[in-house]
């Protein structure tokens, strides 16, 4: 179903704003309408309103159009680069409903997953690292064993080195980044 939406469609349909990455809702022609009625009912309420907002279990913004669930980040990609990012769409800041333009970027699989945040579930607070239960910790990447080290700081070392020497983001593993709202509002 993504192939028959088309640039020209998301264009026709959405307004979007690179600089904050806010989708909003275009004034509809008649042509997307079976009536009267249902046109002028659906640009009264929706026309100039934010769209594709809600954010789904995972995170990402979404929302439908034409009885399709379509994630934000992945229409915006269409609407400013005319085909599907493929395989994936990536934030760069690793926050999933930050649609900034310079905040995404077409990405592998593995170039996404190497820009993941921290599992809610990681104990030692870094990616790659765990204690054994014999007390000493455990540094691994990608399912490689890098070795088991006597205090926890040697395991964060160890898998620090194996992210630059496999090519993964340096914000991989960390929290996601704080918008300034975000921020503000802890202080």
């Amino acid at each position: 179903m993504s192939n028959s939406l088309t640039q020209a469609i998301v264009k026709e349909l959405l307004k979007y704003d690179p600089a904050s990455g806010a989708l909003t809702w275009k004034h509809r022609s008649r042509k997307w309408f079976k009536s009267d009625h249902d046109w002028k009912s659906w640009n009264t309420r929706y026309a100039g309103k934010p769209a594709l907002n809600t954010p789904d279990h995972c995170g990402y913004l979404c929302g439908c159009l034409f009885h399709k669930t379509y994630r934000s980040h992945r229409v915006i990609w269409l609407w400013m680069a005319g085909t599907w990012p493929e395989p994936e769409c990536d934030h760069l800041n690793r926050r999933r409903s930050d649609n900034r333009w310079s905040n995404l970027r077409q990405a592998t699989v593995q170039e996404n997953r190497r820009n993941a945040v921290l599992r809610h579930d990681n104990q030692s607070g870094f990616v790659g690292v765990h204690r054994q239960w014999l007390g000493k910790y455990r540094a691994y990447i990608s399912g490689k064993h890098l070795g088991l080290f006597v205090t926890q700081g040697e395991a964060m070392a160890a898998r620090a080195a194996a992210n630059k020497q496999y090519g993964y983001s340096p914000g991989h593993g960390r929290a996601r980044l704080l918008s300034n709202q975000e921020r503000d509002s802890r202080s």
